[in-house]
């Protein structure tokens, strides 16, 4: 925002009237109010004169007049006259002869249709004289836009130079708490605020162009994706026209960067939900609470509450980062961000150059150069394994809105630099391209696709096809149209849409995502895939928080006979049920499971990612108290997914230390398993700890499904090299010194079984043995194909019994 002084000195109170023409309609402002009709008319000594001539007529003939994209501040021309409350009035004239002027006027469109948007017809109330109202287009918001959008597409692509490119999605969010309180603000300052006409202008700026994406989206999954992945893919489109889709991707995935979440080709919508949730609530906050827009003291509480959100989505960072990064509330404090920079703005002193438009100071320069500095820094140096959002997001936001402040003065270094052309184009389709970019990188990598050399390019220049077309197609024409009223708009670019695609949703899940698709000889492997050991045997695995399973539900191998054996561990020990009631059942050993979902079979650890982390130190204290009332069982066999507990995802904690790294996971785990062991083997019994198939680097459950599915040029080989499994793994290491302290333990792996000479497979009996969209647990045919692998292996002999 620009504001124009003007720029002829302050005139003197003129001795008569001044002639005022005809074609210029004026209204009255005096000082007093008078009874004398005559003598009101004429203002005579005691008015205030209708019309102000200043030097250079020819010029400012109109002293309201501004340069299009700038105001005057007329408070200093007549404050002199007739007090501020003079001012107002005129400053309320000067409202409405504007708003005349552009409702006469046609319609002029600049890069961005943001300040025709914000430009309205109404006639302005008086604002309030401390109040800066006027909004003009700022390209280097646009060229902001563009850095933000840019680093995510590159995260996506991934390009490791920018290993923390999802900081962009913040970026945006401090850009949507600027405008969007900068627009209400105004507009409630003005007296002509509507909540019909702020979601008017909601409605045609984000859902056509929604539409568009989601229903493409659908049309080409049906080429790409397996019938149970469109049965989540319409699940994830219901959430995502119902603004919702934070909380469904936030109790459907382990977090933003679990394996299984870069699946979901409607996973971006998340930031989407959280603006739209934003745009209802902040809206009714302003209006409820207008102390917001008046009181310094008032806004202090946002502060107070920017500070909060990003302290509790530190925390909740490091107990439930599934939910906490999708949460509206742990993203609020980065909307209030801009919300209070709007705010200051609008409450700002005039004298400052930033808001006046004049030259650039130091500080701008030095605000620009900090802001760059604090996008880039993270941008380049967080990662996957990082701790976000939380303190980490500060940073971003905080240089968004420093380039945001710098970017008020035209002559700043940072606002040169964002204005750059390339730049506010790219931020013109920054949307667009955000809507876009991210269903093609997840249907290239469903087919297959190797994601290397130029592949992410030519992505990328899709992309930008897409959001170009869609811009000048769908976008602007829409957003162009300035006769829809808030009940057309609600019926033709919400209701009909959502409906419609309502029912397109529906249709996919009541057919069970079309299985007719694929031939008969996909069916069986499309069923097996599907059938995890879990859904088999729920009451046994954690299905109860405070007594251990039932015993007959939970048997496995040798039925009518008391179990000897008991299996403990976490989801892999309960994937392993299918491989050990196959070799029990050849062997005649009776086992008992007791098993519960990301809960290590470790005494005295906590899980600090999961939020059933005080159960598991419940349930495994349970497991030692059946050991004691169980004399008959003499061998445990402890089962874990071993790895993960020394990645982010799977951090573990003692009460020594709850620290979130991978040294205190590691001495917590080492030390935990000293206290299983030695509590275990002083009872004279035998530990075995199971090893588990490899974790592959590939959806295995798919891909000979997709071989026949997909065209035969993207057919890809269904098995992993053996030289691409990582090397010797930090479990490793403790499981060797645990070898050395305690004698009696046995260590088994069992990837032997599927990995031979220079590749691991994926298959056995010619069926899948992974579960879909898991690259670490068997399904339960595969789990019993491991056992008769076994068997076939051993004989009557094997590490195992």
């Amino acid at each position: 925002m620009h504001t124009l002084r003007a720029s002829w000195p302050r005139p003197r109170l003129p001795t008569r009237p001044v002639a005022r023409p005809q074609t210029v309609q004026q209204p009255h402002i005096a000082r007093h109010t008078s009874r004398n009709p005559r003598r009101t008319a004429s203002a005579g000594r005691t008015g205030i004169p209708r019309r102000i001539h200043p030097p250079r007529a020819r010029e400012h003939a109109d002293p309201y007049r501004a340069a299009p994209g700038t105001s005057v501040v007329v408070s200093d021309v007549v404050y002199g006259l007739g007090g501020k409350a003079v001012a107002a009035r005129v400053e309320a004239h000067i409202g409405s002869a504007r708003s005349a002027r552009v409702s006469r006027a046609p319609a002029r469109r600049s890069r961005s249709t943001l300040s025709a948007e914000l430009a309205g017809p109404e006639k302005a109330s008086v604002p309030s004289p401390d109040l800066q109202t006027t909004l003009t287009y700022r390209p280097d918001i646009d060229g902001l836009r563009a850095i933000a959008v840019l680093l995510v597409i590159a995260y996506h692509a991934g390009f490791q130079t920018w290993s923390g490119g999802f900081i962009g999605v913040d970026v945006f969010f401090v850009i949507s708490g600027y405008l969007i309180t900068g627009i209400v603000a105004r507009e409630m300052a003005e007296g002509r605020f509507t909540f019909g006409r702020f979601y008017v202008r909601r409605i045609k700026r984000i859902l056509p162009a929604s539409y568009l994406m989601l229903v493409a989206t659908m049309a080409g999954a049906y080429f790409v994706l397996l019938p149970a992945e469109l049965v989540a893919l319409a699940e994830s489109l219901l959430a995502a026209i119902g603004f919702v889709s934070n909380f469904y991707f936030g109790a459907v995935t382990e977090g933003y960067f679990a394996p299984e979440a870069g699946t979901q080709p409607l996973l971006h919508t998340w930031s989407l939900a959280v603006e739209e949730q934003f745009y209802f609530i902040w809206p009714l906050a302003l209006f409820l609470l207008p102390a917001l827009l008046r009181s310094r003291r008032a806004r202090s509480f946002l502060v107070v509450a920017a500070i909060c959100s990003f302290g509790a989505a530190e925390i909740g960072s490091r107990s439930m980062s599934d939910v906490v990064f999708f949460s509206i509330w742990s993203r609020a404090g980065e909307l209030l961000i801009g919300s209070l920079l709007a705010l200051h703005e609008s409450f700002a002193k005039r004298g400052s150059p930033a808001l006046t438009g004049g030259g650039a100071t130091p500080i701008d320069h030095l605000l620009g150069l900090a802001g760059f500095a604090l996008i880039l820094a993270p941008a380049t140096l967080l990662s996957d394994q990082s701790i976000f959002p939380g303190i980490h997001a500060v940073w971003p936001c905080l240089g968004s809105a420093a380039l945001i402040r710098a970017g008020k003065s035209p002559d700043s270094i940072s606002r040169s630099v964002l204005s750059f052309r390339p730049l506010v184009a790219i931020g013109l389709l920054s949307y667009s391209l955000y809507l876009w970019h991210w269903p093609l990188f997840v249907f290239a990598g469903r087919l297959r696709i190797d994601s290397s050399g130029l592949v992410p390019w030519i992505l990328i220049g899709l992309a930008f096809i897409l959001a170009g077309l869609s811009w000048v197609l769908v976008e602007r024409p829409i957003r162009r149209q300035r006769d829809l009223g808030f009940g057309q708009a609600f019926t033709l670019l919400l209701a009909l849409p959502v409906c419609a695609i309502a029912a397109l949703a529906i249709v996919v899940i009541r057919y069970d995502g079309m299985p007719a698709r694929f031939d008969r000889a996909s069916h069986a492997a499309l069923d097996a895939i599907e059938w995890g050991p879990a859904d088999e045997r729920r009451a046994c695995f954690g299905s109860s928080q405070t007594e251990p399973p039932p015993l007959e539900p939970c048997l496995l191998g040798a039925r009518g006979q008391r179990p000897d054996v008991l299996l403990w561990g976490d989801s892999i020990a309960n994937h392993f049920t299918g491989f050990f009631d196959e070799v029990g059942a050849a062997r005649g050993v009776s086992l008992r499971e007791v098993t519960m979902g990301g809960c290590p079979p470790i005494l005295g650890v906590n899980r600090l990612e999961r939020r059933r982390g005080a159960l598991c130190r419940i349930r495994n204290d349970q497991v030692l108290e059946l050991l004691d009332r169980s004399p008959e069982i003499e061998t445990i066999i402890l089962a874990g997914f071993w790895p993960k507990y020394l990645r982010r995802d799977g951090f573990l904690g003692d009460d020594k230390s709850m620290e979130l790294s991978e040294a205190n996971t590691a001495r917590v785990v080492e030390m935990g398993f000293d206290r299983t062991l030695s509590a275990i083997l002083g009872t004279g019994r035998r530990v075995i700890v199971v090893r588990s198939v490899p974790e592959i680097d590939f959806d295995g459950a798919t891909c000979g499904i997709k071989n026949r599915f997909h065209p035969q040029r993207l057919a890809r080989a269904c098995e992993m090299r053996r030289t691409d499994r990582p090397g010797k793994h930090p479990i490793d290491e403790i499981f060797e010194r645990l070898l050395e302290r305690h004698p009696g333990l046995e260590v088994v792996r069992l990837d032997g079984l599927v990995c031979r000479a220079k590749k691991c497979v994926v298959e056995l009996e010619g069926i899948p043995i992974y579960l879909r969209g898991n690259r670490s647990h068997l399904n339960m045919m595969g789990s019993r194909a491991l056992g008769r692998a076994y068997l076939d292996r051993f004989g009557a002999g094997g590490p195992l019994f």
